[in-house]
Protein backbone atom coordinates (compact mmCIF):
# COMPACT_ATOMS: atom_id res chain seq x y z
CA UNK A 1 0.00 0.00 0.00
CA UNK A 2 1.10 3.51 -0.60
CA UNK A 3 1.62 6.13 2.05
CA UNK A 4 -1.46 8.01 0.86
CA UNK A 5 -3.71 5.12 1.89
CA UNK A 6 -2.43 5.31 5.44
CA UNK A 7 -2.97 9.06 5.44
CA UNK A 8 -6.67 8.53 4.72
CA UNK A 9 -6.97 5.88 7.43
CA UNK A 10 -5.16 7.94 10.04
CA UNK A 11 -7.27 11.02 9.27
CA UNK A 12 -10.27 9.22 10.79
CA UNK A 13 -8.24 8.17 13.81
CA UNK A 14 -7.06 11.73 14.26
CA UNK A 15 -10.61 12.98 14.74
CA UNK A 16 -11.66 10.02 16.90
CA UNK A 17 -8.78 10.38 19.37
CA UNK A 18 -6.76 13.35 20.50
CA UNK A 19 -3.79 14.65 18.55
CA UNK A 20 -1.33 13.62 21.28
CA UNK A 21 -2.53 9.99 21.38
CA UNK A 22 -2.27 9.69 17.59
CA UNK A 23 1.23 11.18 17.61
CA UNK A 24 2.36 8.78 20.35
CA UNK A 25 0.97 5.86 18.33
CA UNK A 26 2.86 7.08 15.26
CA UNK A 27 6.07 7.35 17.29
CA UNK A 28 5.61 3.81 18.60
CA UNK A 29 5.09 2.44 15.08
CA UNK A 30 8.23 4.23 13.85
CA UNK A 31 10.25 2.91 16.80
CA UNK A 32 9.14 -0.68 16.15
CA UNK A 33 9.98 -0.26 12.45
CA UNK A 34 13.44 1.08 13.24
CA UNK A 35 14.19 -1.70 15.73
CA UNK A 36 12.97 -4.33 13.28
CA UNK A 37 15.33 -3.06 10.59
CA UNK A 38 18.19 -2.64 13.04
CA UNK A 39 17.99 -6.20 14.36
CA UNK A 40 17.49 -7.79 10.95
CA UNK A 41 21.24 -8.14 10.43
CA UNK A 42 21.71 -9.81 13.82
CA UNK A 43 18.86 -12.23 13.14
CA UNK A 44 20.03 -12.71 9.51
CA UNK A 45 16.45 -12.21 8.35
CA UNK A 46 15.59 -10.28 5.20
CA UNK A 47 11.90 -10.51 6.10
CA UNK A 48 12.46 -8.27 9.12
CA UNK A 49 13.63 -5.52 6.76
CA UNK A 50 10.42 -5.88 4.76
CA UNK A 51 8.28 -5.73 7.90
CA UNK A 52 10.20 -2.67 9.06
CA UNK A 53 9.72 -0.92 5.73
CA UNK A 54 6.00 -1.73 5.78
CA UNK A 55 5.64 -0.32 9.29
CA UNK A 56 7.67 2.72 8.32
CA UNK A 57 5.21 3.36 5.47
CA UNK A 58 2.31 3.21 7.91
CA UNK A 59 4.08 5.62 10.25
CA UNK A 60 4.95 8.01 7.41
CA UNK A 61 1.32 8.11 6.30
CA UNK A 62 0.15 8.84 9.81
CA UNK A 63 2.79 11.54 10.20
CA UNK A 64 1.65 13.27 7.00
CA UNK A 65 -1.86 13.49 8.39
CA UNK A 66 -0.64 15.10 11.62
CA UNK A 67 1.55 17.61 9.80
CA UNK A 68 -1.19 18.65 7.38
CA UNK A 69 -3.76 19.45 10.08
CA UNK A 70 -1.72 22.00 12.02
Amino acid sequence: MRVSHFTLISHGLFFSFSRKKCQMCTNLIMLVAALSMAFSKTAKSFEMILVGRFLYGIGAGMCLCHCGDQ
